[in-house]
């Protein structure tokens, strides 16, 4: 089967099960992309600044570190979104996973997190095309 052709029956499934996005949820990922580009641009410029956090460092107040918190949001957006979202890394491992996506596909977030993209595409058509009748 063409991956074309599999991906817009992919697609046919998410938008006949999913919600519309809101403004302010394609705001918010819109935004957290762009902190997120432009934390890595300034790894690869200045290279990695560790920093080693024990759990009484982890109050809330000026000295939070604005990466992790944007982060934490970003997980929290994730899996609370009531549209199936996943998150893939540059080696294409797939690195978030939130509950539509679990029901959608019909792998749990555990199945799913560090097993290729394509290994999880794979597995999705099976179960798609099975629901279409093909």
């Amino acid at each position: 089967m063409h991956p074309r052709f599999s991906f817009k029956a992919f697609l046919e499934v998410v938008k006949s099960r999913s919600l519309p996005l809101e403004v302010s949820e394609i705001n918010a990922i819109h935004s957290l992309q762009l902190i997120m580009r432009d934390s890595f641009q300034d790894i690869e410029d200045n290279g990695p600044k560790p920093k080693i956090h024990s759990q009484q460092n982890n109050l809330d107040g000026p000295d939070v570190d604005e990466l992790t918190f944007v982060a934490v949001e970003m997980v929290r957006l994730i899996e609370t979104s009531i549209v199936p979202n996943f998150g893939v890394d540059s080696s294409g491992l797939i690195n978030g996973w939130n509950a539509k996506m679990s029901e959608l596909i019909g792998l749990q977030a555990y199945e799913a997190i560090g097993k290729s993209m394509l290994l999880v595409q794979l597995f999705s058509e099976t179960k798609i095309f099975g629901h279409l009748g093909f």
